[in-house]
């Protein structure tokens, strides 16, 4: 037999193949997992945004449309916050599913506009505008989507 030929028996792999293929093998499905578990908290999270969108656009309508109108002389800004945030509480059917009512607040004061039309003003019945920040957050607090709503009789 010629000096450096394989002997008949010996045409397996060595062990640096063997380990090196393993590296590999492990190297390339830590990338797969790593990437696949982005991809499930990216979701999650768009799934999260579109919930509080979506619960924004109901409760928005529900202000404007189902909740009685207060007149900010029988009230001040921040009691006036608290009421509507209490009657959107009471709304179950537009909370997204394992959100709670609480996750939806009115954090500022109602906010009324000067004759010019520019909000902060104090209580100007007059003008009969309210302006009406909402706020969701999602359940573990990672999203807060906020909108602003100008509330008529």
């Amino acid at each position: 037999m010629p000096v450096g030929a394989a002997a008949p028996g010996d045409r397996g792999s060595t062990l640096v193949e063997v380990v090196v293929a393993i590296a590999i093998m492990g190297g390339v499905g830590v990338a797969v997992m790593g990437g696949l578990g982005v991809s499930i908290l990216g979701s999650r999270l768009e799934r999260d945004h579109a919930r509080a969108h979506e619960w924004l656009q109901s409760a928005t309508e529900v202000l404007v449309n189902d909740v009685a109108w207060t007149d900010c002389t029988t009230t001040t800004p921040t009691a006036l916050a608290a009421h509507y945030q209490s009657e959107l509480r009471t709304y179950p059917d537009i909370i997204p599913p394992d959100w709670k009512d609480f996750d939806i607040e009115i954090p500022v004061p109602v906010q009324y506009p000067d004759p010019g039309g520019a909000y902060g003003a104090p209580c100007n019945a007059d003008e009969n505008r309210q302006k009406v920040q909402i706020q969701v957050r999602s359940p573990d607090g990672s999203i807060i989507e906020t909108v602003e709503v100008v509330k008529v009789p």
